[in-house]
Parts: C-alpha cells; sequence; structure tokens
C-alpha cells in the first residue's frame, strides 16, 4: 500500500475588520472600542486592536429665558447640550429698568375766564406701572371768548340804542354797551309847489329833503327855473323856391307848438349843366347848356370852329380834326369831329442791283419809294446758269532778236483709233440706258409715295419728268455728261429702285 502525500496549508483569509467591547464617548468623557479580524475561513481571530474615541465636547442649544426679569429684579436663562439633556448652562438676564409712559394729567382744577386752574402732570412706568414722576403745574386764567355784539334796543334817528354779547365760557359773562342815535339820513331831494317855466317866462319850485328813516323835514329851498326858450324844430318848406323867385320855410318850437317861425329862402338861381352839341357838317356847331332846376331853362352858345390836319403816308391814313370851341359862364367847352383820309400807297423808283449774282451766290436789287425814300424793298436776283468753258487761244508773238526767230511748223493732228466702250454707238447706248434708268426710279419713287402718302403728292410727277427731260437735252446737245460720270449714279438709282419696290411689296404683303 502506498503512501500518501502532504498538502500544504492553505492559509487565512482576513476578514473586514468589525468593532467590540464599543463603549461610547460623553461630552466629558472618551470612548473605546475593539477594532477585530477573523478569517472568513476558520473564523480563527487573527489580531485585536484597542481604540480610544476623542470626548465630543458640549453642543449647546439656544439660550431659553426661564426666569423673565422685571423693572428692578434680575432674570435667568439656560441653554441644553444636545449630546445630554442632563447637561445644563445657566446664566443672569439684567434686570430691564423702567419705561417711561407718556406724562398723564391727575387732580386738575380748570380755569376759568377770570381765575387759573391747575393739574400734576404724573409719569408711570408701562411695565409695573410705579409712579416715576409727579410735578403740579398752573393753567392760566382762559379769557372772555366773547360773541358777535347783539342789538338789544335799537337806536333812532335821535336817541341811543344798546347792544350786548355774551362769553361763550360762560353764559352769566355779559357785557353791554351803547349804541350812537343814528342821526338823521337825508333821503333823494323832493319838488314841491312848482311852477312850470314857459319859452319865454321863468318857473319855480321848492326843493324839500326829509329823512328816509323817520320822515322828519330837514330842508327846503325855493328854486327858479330859466325860462326854457325855443325848442325849434327842423325847417319844414313850405314854398319851394324857384331858379328866379325866393322861397319860404317855417320851424315850430317843441314846448309850444303856437310858437312858430318863418324865414325866406334865396332864389336857386339856374344851374346850367352841358346837354349836348349840334354840328352842321364839319363848318358849324354849338353848344347848349340845360338848367338842371328847370329843364324849360336852356342857352344855346355858337361855337368857333379850328382845323388840324395830318397828312397820309404810304401805309398810314391821313386825318383832319375839326375841334368847336365856346366859352359860357367863363368856362371853356371844346368837341372834336374827325374826318379820315386814305393812305395813299407806295409809289416805287425802278430796281436798282446792289449785289451782282454769280454762278456761285445769288444777287440782290433794291427799289425805294418815290414818297419817302425810308420805304426800301428789296428781292434776290437768281444765280447766273454756268456756261462751257472756252479754250483761251493767242498768239505767240516773237520777241525781238537779233538771231532769226525759226518757227516750228505744227504737226498736223492724225485721227486717234476709238477705244472700245466709246463712240457714237456707246454713247447712244449709254443716253439710252441712263434714260431708262431715271424713268423707272421717277415712277417707282412716285408709286411708293402715292400709297403712302394716300395720293398727295400727284404733283411730284411733273418734277419727275422735268429731271429725266433734263437729261436727255444735255445728252443731245452735246453737253459733257460722260458715261463714266453716270454709270454710279444709274447704279445707285437702280438701287433705290430695288428697295422702293421692296417696301411696296411688303406693304402689300402685311394688308
Amino acid at each position: 500500500m502506498s503512501a500518501l502525500a502532504e498538502v500544504e496549508a492553505l492559509g487565512h483569509t482576513a476578514g473586514e475588520p468589525v468593532i467590540e467591547n464599543e463603549k461610547a464617548a460623553t461630552c466629558e468623557d472618551a470612548g473605546s472600542y475593539d477594532e477585530v479580524v477573523y478569517c472568513t475561513v476558520c473564523k480563527e481571530e487573527l489580531s485585536r486592536e484597542t481604540k480610544t474615541v476623542d470626548k465630543l465636547g458640549h453642543e449647546w442649544g439656544e439660550w431659553t429665558v426661564t426666569t423673565e426679569p422685571t423693572c428692578t429684579e434680575k432674570g435667568e436663562e439656560t441653554r441644553v447640550c444636545a449630546h445630554d439633556k442632563t447637561h445644563v448652562e445657566k446664566r443672569d438676564v439684567e434686570a430691564l429698568g423702567h419705561t417711561a409712559g407718556e406724562p398723564v394729567r391727575e387732580n386738575e382744577v380748570a380755569a376759568t375766564c377770570e381765575e387759573a386752574g391747575s393739574y400734576d402732570e404724573v409719569v408711570y412706568c408701562t411695565v409695573c406701572k410705579e409712579e416715576l414722576s409727579r410735578e403740579t403745574k398752573s393753567i392760566e386764567a382762559l379769557g372772555h371768548d366773547w360773541g358777535e355784539w347783539k342789538l338789544t334796543t335799537e337806536p333812532t334817528c335821535t336817541e341811543k340804542g344798546e347792544e350786548e354779547r355774551v362769553c361763550s365760557r360762560d353764559k352769566s359773562h355779559v357785557e353791554k354797551r351803547e349804541v350812537e342815535a343814528l342821526g338823521h339820513k337825508a333821503g333823494e331831494p323832493v319838488r314841491e309847489n312848482e311852477v312850470a317855466a314857459t319859452c319865454e317866462d321863468a318857473g319855480s319850485y321848492d326843493e324839500v329833503v326829509y329823512c328816509s328813516v323817520c320822515g322828519e323835514e330837514l330842508s327846503r329851498e325855493t328854486k327858479t327855473v330859466e325860462a326854457l326858450g325855443h325848442d325849434w324844430g327842423k325847417w319844414t318848406v313850405t314854398t319851394e323856391p324857384t331858379c328866379t323867385e325866393k322861397g319860404e320855410e317855417t320851424r315850430v318850437c317843441a314846448h309850444d307848438e303856437e310858437h312858430v317861425e318863418t324865414r325866406e329862402i334865396e332864389a336857386l338861381g339856374h344851374d346850367y349843366k352841358l346837354s349836348g352839341w349840334t354840328w352842321t357838317g364839319f363848318g358849324a356847331a354849338a353848344v347848349t347848356f340845360t338848367c338842371s332846376h328847370d329843364e324849360e331853362h336852356s342857352v344855346t352858345v355858337n361855337a368857333t370852329i379850328a382845323t388840324t390836319r395830318t397828312e397820309p403816308g404810304c401805309e398810314t391814313q391821313g386825318r383832319i380834326v375839326h375841334t368847336a370851341t365856346a366859352v359860357f359862364e367863363g368856362e371853356t367847352y371844346t368837341d372834336t369831329r374827325t374826318e379820315t383820309i386814305p393812305a395813299l400807297g407806295h409809289e416805287w423808283g425802278p430796281w436798282t442791283v446792289t449785289k451782282e449774282a454769280t454762278e456761285d451766290e445769288e444777287g440782290e436789287e433794291t427799289r425805294s419809294c418815290l414818297r419817302d425814300p425810308s420805304h426800301v424793298e428789296t428781292r434776290s436776283i437768281a444765280r447766273l446758269e454756268p456756261t462751257p468753258a472756252e479754250e483761251e487761244t493767242r498768239e505767240v508773238e516773237p520777241e525781238p532778236s537779233e538771231e532769226p526767230v525759226v518757227i516750228p511748223e505744227e504737226p498736223v493732228p492724225q485721227a486717234e483709233p476709238e477705244e472700245p466702250g466709246e463712240g457714237p454707238t456707246m454713247a447712244i447706248a449709254n443716253l439710252v440706258l441712263m434714260a431708262v434708268t431715271v424713268l423707272a426710279a421717277v415712277a417707282m419713287v412716285i408709286e411708293y409715295l402715292r400709297k403712302k402718302l394716300k395720293g398727295k403728292l400727284y404733283g411730284l410727277i411733273p418734277a419727275a419728268t422735268a429731271i429725266a427731260t433734263f437729261f436727255l437735252t444735255e445728252q443731245l446737245n452735246g453737253a459733257p455728261v460722260a458715261a463714266d460720270k453716270w454709270t454710279p449714279v444709274m447704279a445707285g438709282l437702280l438701287a433705290a429702285s430695288g428697295v422702293i419696290a421692296w417696301l411696296t411689296n411688303a406693304k402689300k404683303t402685311k394688308v
């Protein structure tokens, strides 16, 4: 039988430390406990260590008053430890002292109108009510508080009255005084025993003053009223005056209608006004004046005639002014009549050239009116037509010389051969081509304008015909109008004709 092999021991496995034999710490004593470690497998104690816990110390709460202090004695307050309620700390609370209240009045004796009063001013503690101070004070006599004076006996105009007033503090206190007699109060003066004044005689009355209160007569005075004098009304015409005779007017007194005053009104005299002029032709005139008061009264005065003449001009009329003048009652009057002379018109002299016309510029000529040289009429002179240039020929005279002068013979001109494109045949062809081109272009332009402007330019046809005729005439008369000069012109006219034809067709297409 084989022997058994040994297996090594596992060893302890330490667990978490645990606390044993714990003694709590207090406010004043330290505490303690054993910190023990056991094997977690076999539970064997592996270690033990005693540890100390510091004392807690007191944790005091808030102070609480247990005995209230008074004004004169101390109080007490305590506080308790939060760790141990048996731990209590005490201390004194200082006495409060007295708190003075508002002063109050005691033993008050009221003052009267004529005698002083008194009272004790006492101060008590508002907490314990103990008397802290007492002072006796005086109150001055109030004096009378009189009401309004009231009339108890009315005064008259001649006798005194009486009034009194009462003290509001003591109704038994009454004061009296006299009221002076009123005296008479004069009323408005009144009239008595009145005798009315007239226009010519004085009047009278008594002015009496009575007392307005008792009615007693205070004064009487006799006064005189002056005669009124006449109070005349407006003058009224009773007889109207005329130009040659006086009239009459009257007025009545407002105080007495029997009093009437009469006076004359002077004759008006004539008040002549110009009423019109009368002319007999242009050689005699008269002016008539009519009286504004009476139209039947009129005067006619013959006038003198003065004539002034203004001669007519070429363009302005002349006139003859006839002025009639008449004098009446120191004033001069005039009237006029006017005759008109027709303008003479211009009487022109012959035309005089002031600027000769040339091929490049128009000329000018003027003429003057024989009646007034300042009237001048001017017109232009047409430019001169160009003429074919002529070859200037001159004879060359030999200068005098001692040596004989030999005059060379001039070569006889030989006919040059015609180049292609020149000669009578080509000239006729160019002429025909040019005429056809011009007429075609003119026809196209006229047709286009007729349609464009609705036939308003038919007057261009004679002008176009005149242009074509001019060119043909120039050619037939042998004028130097070269074919090569007019070739570009003909090409341009052909091109213009084509454009006009295209525009005409385009217009028709749009329609």
